[in-house]
Parts: C-alpha cells; sequence; structure tokens
C-alpha cells in the first residue's frame, strides 16, 4: 500500500507529540511492507528529501513571507499542494494530521481521488478553553470541516474520542481509537547521572523533578511553579528542570524571578532527544500538570525511562496512569496537593520504586507495532468500502 502522510512536524523539527507519533507509525507501517511518502516543512541544516527504508520525506519550503500564523499556515498548505503534484506519484490513501494540514488533504482528496483518513491530536476548544478569538473560530472551523471531509477519523483516546463527538457532532462509529506508542528500547540507555547534573549546574546528591513540553497555559507549567516553594519548603535539596518552549516561557521566568527561586530552577529551551533521554534518565520525578491532555505521550516516556510519573487526572492520563498503581494522578489547580505527591516520591524511596516496577510492566503494552497494525486495519476498511 502507498500511504500519504501530511503532516507540519517531522523530526528534527518537533513541537509536540505528533513529529514522534508520524516517524514511528511511519517506520512500523514501512516494516510491515507499506510504502510511506510524507510531506512535511523544512527545517535548518536538513535534507528537502530523504529515502530510508520505504520512507520517502519531502520537506518543503515556504517560498514567500507570512504577515501572521493563518497566513502563513494558508502559505504551506498550498507549497504542500504543490509538492504532491510534482512528485506525480499515484497512493492509496492520504492520512493527515491535526487541522493545520488540512486544507492541502482535503484538496488532495479531490485532486487524487483518494480517500482521506484524519488523526485529530487535539481540538482548538480543548487547548484554548473557550472559542471566543478570531483566530480560534477559523482554527475550529478548519477541524470541523476536515471531521466532515475523512472518511475515518483516528484519535488516541476514549476521551478524544467524545470530545470530537460532542463538539462536532461526529458519528460514533466514524471514529477509530488506537492509542499512542512508545519504543522502549529507546530509553535502554546508559547514563552519568552525576554528570548530568553538573552540566545543570547541580550538586550530585540533588533530587530532580523534571517537565517537558510546551511553555503554555494548556501544559500546567505554572502550577509546578507555584508548587515548588512548598517542595522546597520541606526539602531543600529538590532542583526543577524546565525543558520546552513557548509564548509563556517570559512569564514563567519572571514568576521564577519574583519567587527568587533563580537557583532551583534550570530552563534548557528545546533540546535535541539525546540530551533529552539523559535529564530525563537522572531525574527522580516527571510532573505533567496539564490543563488539557487528549493522550498525554510524555507519561508513556517517563515509564519507559524507569521514573516516577505524576500526571494530571484529566482526559487521556486516565487512560494510561493508574493512581498510586503506575503513577500519581493530580488535582492541577491545587499547588499543595501536586507539592504533597512530588514530597511523597522523593521522600520514600520504596513508594518510588513500585510505581516505576509497575509502570514499566504496563508501557511494554503500548507498542508502536500494534499501532501501525490497527492504523493499517483502519485503512484497508476504508479501501475495502
Amino acid at each position: 500500500m502507498k500511504i500519504l502522510h501530511l503532516t507540519w512536524e517531522y523530526p528534527p523539527r518537533i513541537i509536540g507529540g505528533i513529529s514522534r507519533h508520524i516517524f514511528y507509525l511511519s517506520q512500523e507501517l514501512a516494516d510491515l511492507g507499506n510504502e510511506v511518502y510524507i510531506i512535511t516543512l523544512d527545517f535548518p541544516n536538513t535534507p528537502l528529501e530523504e529515502h530510508l527504508n520505504n520512507v520517502h520525506i519531502y520537506r518543503v519550503k515556504v517560498e514567500f513571507p507570512s504577515y501572521d500564523f493563518l497566513t502563513w499556515v494558508y502559505a504551506f498548505n498550498h507549497f504542500f499542494e504543490k509538492k504532491v503534484a510534482m512528485l506525480s506519484q499515484s497512493y492509496d490513501i492520504i492520512h493527515i494530521h491535526d487541522w493545520l494540514v488540512a486544507l492541502a488533504g482535503i484538496s488532495l482528496k479531490y485532486f487524487l481521488k483518494k480517500p482521506l483518513l484524519l488523526t485529530l491530536h487535539s481540538i482548538e476548544k480543548g487547548r484554548v478553553g473557550s472559542i471566543s478569538s478570531p483566530v480560534s473560530l477559523v482554527i475550529d472551523s478548519i477541524e470541523w470541516w476536515a471531521t466532515y471531509e475523512a472518511k475515518k477519523i483516528i484519535t488516541t483516546t476514549n476521551f478524544m474520542k467524545q470530545e470530537i463527538i460532542s463538539h462536532f457532532k461526529v458519528p460514533d462509529n466514524k471514529i477509530e481509537i488506537i492509542f499512542n506508542g512508545i519504543k522502549v528500547e529507546d530509553f535502554d540507555i546508559n547514563v552519568d547521572k552525576i554528570e548530568v547534573k553538573r552540566r545543570l549546574g547541580f550538586s550530585e546528591n540533588c533530587k530532580i523533578v523534571l517537565f517537558i513540553g510546551r511553555i503554555t497555559e494548556q501544559k500546567g507549567i505554572k502550577y509546578l511553579i507555584e508548587a515548588a516553594p512548598l517542595v522546597l519548603k520541606n526539602n531543600n535539596n529538590v532542583r526543577f528542570v524546565i525543558i520546552g518552549d513557548g509564548w509563556q516561557i517570559n512569564e514563567i521566568k519572571q514568576r521564577i524571578n519574583d519567587l527568587n527561586l533563580g537557583w532551583a530552577f534550570r530552563l534548557t529551551g528545546h533540546i535535541d532527544d539525546h540530551n533529552l533521554k539523559q535529564i530525563l534518565k537522572s531525574s527522580d520525578v516527571l510532573v505533567a500538570p496539564s490543563i488539557y491532555e487528549p493522550f498525554g505521550i510524555v507519561a508513556l516516556e517517563g515509564m519507559a525511562a524507569g521514573i516516577p510519573v505524576i500526571v494530571s487526572d484529566i482526559g487521556g492520563f486516565r487512560e494510561i496512569v493508574e493512581n498510586n498503581v503506575d503513577g500519581l494522578r493530580i488535582n492541577p489547580f491545587n499547588v499543595h496537593e501536586l507539592a504533597s505527591a512530588i514530597l511523597s516520591i522523593i521522600n520514600n524511596e520504596n513508594f518510588a520504586t513500585y510505581l516505576v516496577n509497575n509502570a514499566k510492566n504496563k508501557v511494554l503494552k503500548f507498542s508502536w507495532k500494534e499501532v501501525a497494525r490497527k492504523t493499517l486495519e483502519v485503512y484497508k476498511s476504508v479501501l475495502e468500502n
């Protein structure tokens, strides 16, 4: 089968979970004997074209400037369409990921006369809370249009499925749930934890609380910042590492300074996967205090790395983490509860080990091979009908 994927992010462009999702899915689909074509955006110092074991990657330049975000999205969708036309390939199926590539995907559906599949990893209403701005209204409308035009919709949790049904009035039988996966062996690496801590400017015996994600309202980073003084009051040996970037970064830096906690925090910005995994495996607890999380692949990453995870008691996290068994679930708005959860792990090595051991067994169920197999079943069902 020849499969065309459209995505705005693909390694080394890693903004959220979509990039890794398509990277691993495409590899596994290729291993199952399929030919996978990926159209994505260009990235500095990265080839515009790569061919790796039946995965064909084409990175597209946006050839004129854009004066705002939506204009940029419209522009790169045009250049995606242009690239597909220039390739002059025939495909069996078109698979798009989230709203950012929906315009190109819908056009190509009619141009190529092939079925369109949509994976929705999140929706605008969940990300921003309400459709109240002009930009959100446009994004929400494109999302609805994509759900209408797609032959099938794939999503990663039952929470997300119910959200799509409720908001877009999509029929239940149009949506398939396929959980994300994790490649556990990627985390089976040797790490010099003392050296990692020294590189971060911390003492070798400190305890590290780690956050990985976009620095946005959705990811709840500000609640971890507010919980930090409560943690440090109980255990002054704790340090906090924030990996990621986003529009809220200056606000977060200012709040850390206001609390006089610069000495306890390290903000790394975006870092490559190698260094991310080094820090992850050197940490003592991973915290994901999101206020909206349709899946939460970061929880699987923590489990695979062998560190305890604390996640919000919301959305997709409820379908991944069993509270007090393989992780902790907390109310992210309650900073006292968050601080208490961190301390219950930091100050209790036996409890931390119990959570880690259970999580290591659970994470084995989240296989990218299984994700690819189920995705291929959806493709075949669409083509048969």
